[in-house]
């Protein structure tokens, strides 16, 4: 059987995926390692690089960054209670929160300066 893994950005579609696949295994990551693998993004742009967020006997949530792709990571999760389905749906509801706060964060400018269009800087 092939552990679950999916590519992932290293941002906050990373960061929810997590909390995600913490809230469904429930565990608890490593909040050091969980904070370094973005802080490490920002500071070595070349460097290949593994965490493991959470490992027991029969559950483990492991990162890798490859050498000179430093803006993605492999994300591996081995657990009975996720598999690749559900990885990706796991994945994929993070993309939608990413959406909904990028939405509401623009709507937020919208009302502030009074308007719900981008204005044109051009003119």
């Amino acid at each position: 059987m092939q552990t679950p893994s999916i590519l992932i950005p290293i941002d906050e579609r990373l960061r929810n995926t997590l909390l995600g696949i913490q809230s469904i295994m429930g565990v608890g990551f490593d909040g050091k390692e969980f904070e370094r693998i973005f802080s490490e993004a920002n500071e070595d742009k070349v460097s290949e690089k593994s965490y493991e967020l959470f490992g027991a006997e029969k559950k483990k949530v492991m990162v890798k960054v490859d050498e000179y792709e430093p803006e993605t990571i492999t994300l591996s999760v081995l657990s009975s209670d996720i598999d690749q389905k559900k990885l990706e749906e796991i994945y994929e509801d993070a993309n939608i929160a990413v959406f909904r706060k990028m939405k509401q964060d623009n709507e937020s400018v919208g009302q502030i300066t009074g308007s719900s269009t981008p204005h044109d800087l051009s003119s």
